[in-house]
């Protein structure tokens, strides 16, 4: 299974810090897992190298050491199951190193294009030269994503189309990305459009179903593990398991599970609005992620553009995830007001 190994360290290789080959079967890159170096950029000790009919992965600064599939899986979970499918159809039960990939066969359940459907082009569908293509690029939105976005190019036509008795005021001819709002069942209840021109109003979110909760991402995110919450869409899409409310206040996500889930607010210790939220979830129990000094970025997105890596960035999160006195204490050292 050498060839698709290396046909899937290539796919993954643009979200690979400094990746380059150094031999045939030898590749070099930052580690995703402890993220290398933080005072020095050049410094590179993750290799995937070749081991018998297969290829593997060795940090030399943290001294973690798998299979490939277990560093694919790391790095980008969806592509990992695309991966042992594909292992699966070539004969890939014959080796040991990989998961097998689960089928479900269930009778699938059919809605109505009003609930489900969106008469739009998805952004995966579109041309790399296409401008809304271009700024989904540009942001570094995980392009498993992309099939789950969609491109208007007249917001105000396509809102009266699903939402006839909409009565604010929109102007015509407005491109905007378009990220949907889903129940678990797949059911439509919000649409958030993000302008992809010089309107100075960047986000406008509409409401389709008048008794639904604000929140993204309920269609995707598994309940049994640990959930993150953050405020923008497009930053849940960079985490494992995650949602967003489209504002600040995340404690909407608590019927998911106060002990499940992690308060992951922006980036801001001098915003006082975000301060006195983040101080209320303390107070409340909640889990709370606090940035530590040397994350400069406001929001996960901008640590992306910044340089960061998804799981560098999972790992920052994980390991500054605080809760009652020790979250009081963190909170004191991280807030500037």
């Amino acid at each position: 299974m050498l060839h698709l190994d290396i046909k899937y360290l290539n796919l993954i290789s643009p979200h690979l810090e400094g990746f380059t080959q150094k031999k045939r079967d030898l590749w070099n890159f930052r580690c995703p897992y402890c993220g290398d170096s933080h005072k020095k950029k050049t410094k590179k000790r993750g290799f995937i190298y070749k081991k018998g009919n297969g290829l593997f992965y060795k940090c030399f600064n943290c001294d973690v050491s798998t299979t490939f599939y277990k560093f694919l899986e790391y790095v980008d979970p969806s592509l990992a199951k695309e991966y042992s499918l594909e292992r699966y159809f070539e004969g890939g039960s014959k080796f040991g190193n990989y998961t097998k990939p689960e089928f479900n066969f269930s009778k699938p359940k059919f809605k109505s294009r009003v609930d489900t459907d969106i008469s739009l082009p998805t952004i995966s569908s579109l041309p790399e030269t296409h401008f809304a293509k271009k700024y989904v690029l540009d942001r570094k939105i995980p392009k498993g994503s992309h099939k789950h976005l969609y491109f208007s190019d007249d917001f105000k036509q396509f809102v009266l189309s699903v939402k006839p008795d909409y009565e604010k005021t929109l102007i015509d001819n407005d491109p905007r990305l378009i990220i949907p709002f889903r129940d678990e069942s797949g059911k439509l209840l919000f649409l958030q459009g993000r302008a992809l021109n010089s309107n100075p109003l960047r986000y406008i979110t509409i409401r389709i179903n008048e008794n639904s909760l604000k929140l993204f991402g309920l269609d995707r995110v598994n309940k049994k593990e640990r959930i993150f919450v953050t405020e923008g869409p497009i930053d849940s899409l960079f985490l494992k398991n995650a949602v967003a409310t489209a504002d600040a206040n995340l404690a909407v996500a608590e019927f998911l599970g106060k002990d499940k889930i992690v308060l992951v607010n922006d980036n801001e210790p001098r915003n006082i609005h975000i301060v006195k939220q983040i101080k209320k979830y303390i107070d409340n129990g909640f889990n709370i992620c606090l940035f530590p000094e040397f994350v400069k970025f406001k929001d996960i997105n901008e640590m992306v553009l910044g340089g960061m890596s998804k799981p560098q960035i999972q790992r920052i999160i994980e390991e500054n995830t605080f809760s009652g006195m020790r979250a009081e204490l963190e909170f004191n050292k991280w807030k500037k007001v």
